[in-house]
């Protein structure tokens, strides 16, 4: 959806849509990891500075390579958009502390350096939340009253807009229904796990075939919805129908699937490489259509053949660059602060 040229003539034309499925995942994935420790005793504090330890190292890069993109297009084409160098400056330094950009409304975007920043700034906010109220959390009661409350703001917003896709422009909307987005997603992610967990049957009785089958549809359901292609004056019902229902659907049918062998092995590296593929991969995109400029646009000419490639290359390099990166510096740093608190 972001470099459709790539991989002409096919677009994701729902493609925005894989940010609502991220917030349920990541729902579920941090109740997964973090309900137990808070039971024995984890501060909010502690969860805070665990889950910005998780998103700095990458997101770091991922500012620096946009940045360079963003400088050496202002002494070329200039396609990034920014009229000097102090613009530039000060938007990394912002993006740097997760703060939206002061003209976010008249240049449409609350990070110019990395758009795709919007959701992690809804997604570290929700988190905080999360920490905070997690014991009032516990209540099934309040848990769902957060999630009707915001998925019936995202039912009206996309009915009166005609979409969801608001969060990264800057607008008082955006703000609004993005975090609308990220609150819905999340807490629904949060009560799919607890009620899987409470409730589960086990998919390992299963066989192989099966749950390999039920892996198969379920990642064919969501390419599905986001390249539908719909009417106009169907996608603003579309979109509620996928956010509010489909995706929890899917999530709470992916969690009872049980991969082994080769399927689970690919899963395990697409996991991996999933959060340095999605910090990363705007700055990079933006890197190899300035490379592709430079040779005749040989990627564009190429699509979307070209445009697999440069996928395919970008999931290996982030899973690579959190093998050799990411990963040792965030362990160095949770052991350095383990190191002081212990020495404190």
């Amino acid at each position: 959806m972001h470099f459709k040229d790539f991989f002409q003539p096919y677009f994701a034309a729902h493609g925005y849509l894989a940010v609502d499925l991220f917030f349920v995942i990541s729902g579920a994935v941090i109740e997964s990891a973090y309900a137990g420790p808070f039971v024995r005793g984890l501060s909010a504090f502690k969860f805070v500075k665990i889950r910005l330890i998780r998103f700095y190292p990458l997101y770091i890069v991922a500012i620096l390579l946009a940045a360079s993109g963003a400088v050496a297009s202002y002494f070329g084409n200039n396609k990034s958009g920014f009229h000097d160098l102090q613009s530039v400056a000060t938007s990394a330094v912002l993006s740097l502390a997760f703060i939206p950009s002061p003209n976010a409304a008249t240049s449409g975007s609350l990070f110019p350096l990395n758009a795709a920043i919007w959701s992690l700034l809804f997604e570290l906010v929700v988190n905080f939340g999360y920490a905070l109220l997690w014991e009032r959390l516990q209540r099934m009661e309040i848990l769902f009253a957060v999630i009707l409350a915001s998925g019936a703001i995202l039912a009206l917003a996309s009915l009166y807009f005609g979409s969801v896709d608001y969060g990264p422009h800057g607008s008082t909307a955006d703000f609004i229904v993005g975090f609308a987005r990220a609150t819905f997603g999340f807490f629904c992610g949060v009560a799919i796990f607890r009620l899987n967990r409470d409730t589960h049957a086990a998919s390992t009785d299963l066989p192989s075939s099966a749950n390999q089958f039920g892996f198969l549809a379920v990642t064919g359901f969501v390419a599905l919805i986001l390249f539908l292609e719909s009417p106009v004056s169907l996608i603003g019902a579309i979109d509620a129908i996928m956010v509010l229902f489909a995706f929890p659907a899917i999530v709470w049918a992916s969690m009872r699937v049980d991969l082994r062998g080769p399927w689970r092995k690919l899963s395990l590296v697409l996991g991996e490489a999933s959060y340095a593929v999605y910090v990363l991969h705007l700055p990079v995109l933006g890197l190899a259509a300035a490379i592709s400029v430079r040779f005749g646009n040989i990627i564009v000419a190429k699509a979307p053949y070209s445009g697999c490639v440069v996928i395919v290359v970008l999931i290996a390099a982030c899973w690579l660059l959190d093998k050799i990166y990411d990963a040792p510096v965030r362990r160095w740093l949770r052991d350095s602060g383990a190191n002081s608190a212990s020495g404190a």
